[in-house]
């Protein structure tokens, strides 16, 4: 893995610090720069099946909270509240 990760995919973030496969500097760059990928993104969840489910714990480990609750509490689509509002009983695919 590189030092500098320079991406705003959540999900290509997620997955290594999810599967504990970054320590020390690395595993801090990869922290950093997924909450800056959550800003970016204006606290929309945009992983995908495979990394949804890791993101707010990988948030809370990397001492991001508040960003975790953001993203939890967003009500504009993509996000988990969204798809509630709208009525939906599942989590959709798109």
């Amino acid at each position: 893995m590189q030092k500098g990760v320079d991406t705003d995919w959540q999900a290509k973030l997620v997955r290594p610090l999810a599967m504990n496969l970054a320590e020390g500097e690395k595993k801090a760059a990869l922290q950093k720069r997924l909450l800056r990928a959550v800003e970016n993104r204006g606290f929309h969840i945009v992983t995908g099946f495979l990394s949804t489910p890791f993101i707010l714990s990988v948030l809370a480990e990397a001492g991001q909270l508040e960003a975790a609750y953001k993203m939890l509490e967003n009500e504009e689509a993509p996000s988990w509240l969204a798809e509630v509002n709208a009525g939906a009983t599942t989590v959709w695919e798109t």
